[in-house]
């Protein structure tokens, strides 16, 4: 993972909204238009509606299903998220 920040910065003010005790981040997929997406830091991984993942272009031809619980999901592969002016590769 790689992370670059504006003008070479270490640091960069990243705006987020609060609702129902969740703090929301407006992201780029791949460099698509923002969307809003819930920052969980325990999460183990991200998830991303089916059919925006087609709008904005993502392989989702990769289907798996889970050993311990047998829920289907596609694991598919994220270029680059953008968050304010930090891009993460």
């Amino acid at each position: 993972m790689c992370i670059h920040f504006p003008e070479n910065a270490i640091m960069h003010k990243v705006s987020c909204s609060i609702a129902d005790n969740l703090i929301y981040l407006k992201c780029r997929i791949n460099r698509s238009e923002e969307l809003s997406f819930i920052f969980d830091s325990g999460a183990t991984f991200n998830v991303l509606d089916i059919a925006k993942a087609k709008e904005i272009g993502i392989d989702l031809s990769d289907k798996r299903k889970s050993e311990k619980t047998g829920i289907e999901y596609i694991q598919a592969e994220i270029i680059e998220i953008g968050i304010g002016g930090i891009v993460i590769h």
